[in-house]
């Protein structure tokens, strides 16, 4: 079992299990803690990875905010990059609405 969690590191943002039925997958808050236990009490191997674009959510507007703050690496960050450039602030218009 290889397991990503979310960057809170409550949430489980990637979740590779051989053989696949070896426990069922748990979903919301709280389930990388979870997934830990069942793999602890069933005597499962497991392995923790961390890299932060895994880690990364879009869960709240705040975000999109730190989404469109980084580099484009593909379609999504590069348009992104253009609303930026463009002076187009609705994701820290939002958030200021929100909060």
């Amino acid at each position: 079992m290889a397991l990503a969690p979310s960057k809170d590191g409550r949430g489980t943002n990637a979740l590779l299990l051989h053989p696949p039925q070896v426990i069922a997958p748990v979903f919301g808050k709280d389930s990388f803690r979870r997934h830990l236990s069942l793999s602890s009490q069933r005597g499962i191997s497991r392995r923790v990875l961390r890299f932060r674009g895994i880690s990364f959510d879009m869960d709240e507007p705040r975000d999109l905010v730190e989404l469109m703050q980084r580099p484009g690496r593909n379609e999504t960050g590069r348009f992104l990059s253009s609303l930026r450039n463009r002076g187009l602030k609705l994701a820290e218009r939002h958030l200021a609405y929100v909060s």
